[in-house]
């Protein structure tokens, strides 16, 4: 027996013939969040198994996991060989410390022998028979006896599934140039729309001295906050000031506005073009 950190996927199991390559970016995107820890990292049918870690690295891990678009939950789990003694043996020494709770068997290995119903309520009698004073309540449980026996002969056991970011994995949707203020507009957008897949850019427009090098560092530092979600991003600052006082000096008042975002829009796609021309030329 061992303890191990389950990672959970939801969406991508939507994606057809194409499961493989969400699966395998989502993986991959796993492993690069945890490069620097010493673990071992290993997908099984629907599951992805974080094993061999410290005690100290534990909280870090899951951390680090929460964050990573295309997780849905995970659990610090026991893992064991499936077997009905070993898994009733196990069961048996668990202490429950609230009033009700409820055993829940998931059977992805078929040839098991028992019912996921007929097993959840042999392991409730165990748990039951151990722990004087608790009772089953399989509607409102305070406490969840999870047993999830996978088709690798592998059972993972667990009481808690802690919530992760879900989406999609990034680098599953093409690319995208957010234009990234000071405001909360910017990185919440960015944010949502990396969290359908996209790999993300993103472009400041930066008018020293009528604004200043703490609004640009404010600019960074959200382009830091975004990175712990989607990864590495680049972040382009570039310099406006010139283009604004032209604008000042040569449009109508009613205009201004409009030819400011204009330009931006113009150097955006401008950079968002270069970028796909480096991307593609790097990969000949």
């Amino acid at each position: 027996m061992k303890e191990v950190i389950l990672v959970r996927f939801g969406e991508i199991f939507l994606k057809g013939k194409n499961y493989g390559f969400f699966e395998k970016t989502l993986f991959n995107n796993i492993r690069k969040k945890l490069d620097g820890l010493n673990l071992s990292i290993n997908k099984t049918s629907g599951r992805i198994i974080i094993s061999d870690f410290s005690d100290e690295d534990k909280m870090e891990i899951i951390e680090r996991v929460r964050t990573v678009f295309g997780t849905v939950n995970l659990s610090v789990a026991y893992e064991i060989e499936t077997n009905i003694d070993k898994i009733k043996e196990i069961c048996a020494n668990i202490t429950i410390s609230t009033n009700t709770f409820k055993v829940e068997t998931k059977r992805a290995d078929k040839s098991f022998p028992m019912q996921s119903t007929e097993f959840s309520a042999m392991i409730g009698g165990i748990v039951l028979k151990n722990n004087s004073g608790i009772r089953v309540d399989v509607h409102n449980p305070e406490t969840t006896l999870n047993i999830d026996i996978r088709e690798s002969k592998k059972t993972y056991i667990y009481y808690e599934k802690i919530a992760c970011v879900g989406g999609m994995p990034t680098g599953t949707a093409g690319r995208v140039m957010l234009l990234l203020s000071g405001g909360i507009d910017s990185p919440i957008a960015g944010y949502q729309i990396a969290k359908r897949g996209v790999t993300l850019s993103a472009i400041h427009f930066h008018s020293y001295p009528y604004t200043s090098e703490q609004a640009k560092q404010k600019v960074i530092d959200l382009a830091k906050l975004l990175k712990n979600y989607v990864g590495n991003i680049n972040l382009f600052v570039v310099p406006f000031t010139k283009i604004q006082e032209e604008i000042h000096k040569n449009c109508d008042d009613e205009y201004m506005v409009t030819m400011v975002r204009r330009f931006m829009m113009k150097i955006s796609q401008r950079v968002a073009e270069v970028l796909k021309e480096f991307d593609i030329s790097r990969h000949r």
